[in-house]
């Protein structure tokens, strides 16, 4: 929003444009028990919400996402838990983004269920890729399926990659 023109395109993944409507005291109550007790308690807790549940017992990605939060600063996430908890409706924005934009999100996230994606109707640089068989981390769990969507955004969709 603040430098539209320095943008060619972008891609956003697992997020929407929808104010939050989840349960901020439990999403806090995440903050608080990563603080007492680690990454792991946060993830042994979300788990079944973070993957689709063919996934939940693929440790590969679990020590990922794991790996992940243990090199994010507390403090950072707590951040990134209040952006999250106080996201305002974007859905304008997304409207009328002059560049293209690509949504990708998973069919089985529970943390961003398929109605937490709007249709843009007659935003024409608007596209969204549904990964039917992926939750909420998708290039973790379905790197191929992700891995196209983007190719295709990029050869299509900005000009500076379609060469």
């Amino acid at each position: 929003r603040r430098a539209p023109d320095s943008l060619a395109g972008a891609i956003i993944i697992a997020s929407t444009a929808l104010p939050f409507a989840g349960d901020a005291e439990e999403r806090r109550r995440d903050v608080t028990l990563l603080r007492e007790r680690g990454a792991g308690a946060v993830i042994a807790r979300k788990w079944p919400d973070y993957v689709a549940p063919h996934h939940a017992a693929r440790a590969d990605i679990r020590l990922c996402v794991e790996d992940m939060a243990q090199a994010t600063p507390l403090d950072d996430f707590a951040a990134q838990t209040e952006m999250a908890i106080t996201r305002c409706d974007s859905r304008a924005v997304v409207r009328e983004t002059r560049v293209p934009l690509l949504l990708i999100h998973g069919g089985l996230d529970r943390m961003l269920p398929a109605t937490a994606f709007p249709a843009f109707p007659g935003a024409a640089r608007v596209r969204e890729r549904m990964v039917p068989d992926s939750g909420h981390f998708v290039p973790l769990e379905a790197p191929q399926p992700a891995a196209a969507a983007i190719a295709e955004f990029l050869r299509e969709c900005v000009p500076c990659c379609s060469q």
